[in-house]
């Protein structure tokens, strides 16, 4: 369900960022990146969430576990993401250095993503506060893969040339997390006891 849903998030947010912006997404500025991040990110974590709750309603029939996962998911993937494009198109960073920054900052924020999830399981499944751990290991099974990426991207694509591959990018990144953000909290549901 998790794949399936990052999948479908990422169609109707790029759809909806070309019907927003119909110019050539290959030539983004640094506001357009910032827009196509924000736009997916709310798709993806809306349809994250949603998808989620119909595989795991029977167990946990609040729909407190959709806006929960929705916003945990915005909040840990996108906001590194629109660090990292501010910084390298408005404040001309190095994007090593960026990517080392957004690399500190994704963890905080999945323990925030964690915190918010285990509160929507609290009434439903016992020691729920064992679930913040749960998407601190997703992050560090997505750091593991994408800190080389991003360096290997900084190394070889200038800011420009980032630009016109953002879309492909950003597509091969949230294929990734499909997998793991799929597979790893499937297994922890399935530690829990319910109450």
């Amino acid at each position: 369900m998790t794949s399936l849903a990052i999948l479908i998030g990422t169609i109707i947010g790029t759809i909806l960022v070309k019907f927003i912006s119909p110019s050539d997404l290959g030539r983004l500025d640094a506001f357009s990146l910032i827009l196509l991040g924000l736009i997916q990110g709310v798709a993806i974590g809306i349809s994250l969430g949603i998808f989620q709750w119909l595989g795991i309603k029977s167990y946990i029939p609040s729909i407190y576990w959709i806006l929960a996962t929705s916003f945990g998911y915005i909040l840990a993937n996108v906001l590194p993401n629109i660090w990292s494009n501010f910084a390298i198109y408005k404040l001309g960073a190095n994007q090593i250095e960026i990517a080392i920054q957004s690399t500190l900052i994704t963890p905080i924020c999945y323990i925030i993503f964690g915190i918010i999830q285990s509160r929507a399981l609290s009434k439903y499944v016992k020691k729920s506060w064992k679930w913040i751990a749960v998407p601190s290991i997703c992050w560090l099974s997505l750091a593991i893969w994408f800190a080389p990426l991003n360096i290997l991207f900084a190394r070889i694509l200038t800011p420009s040339e980032y630009g016109k591959f953002a879309v492909a990018i950003a597509f091969l990144r949230f294929i990734s997390s499909a997998l793991v953000l799929g597979i790893v909290p499937s297994v922890a549901l399935c530690l829990l006891r319910k109450k």
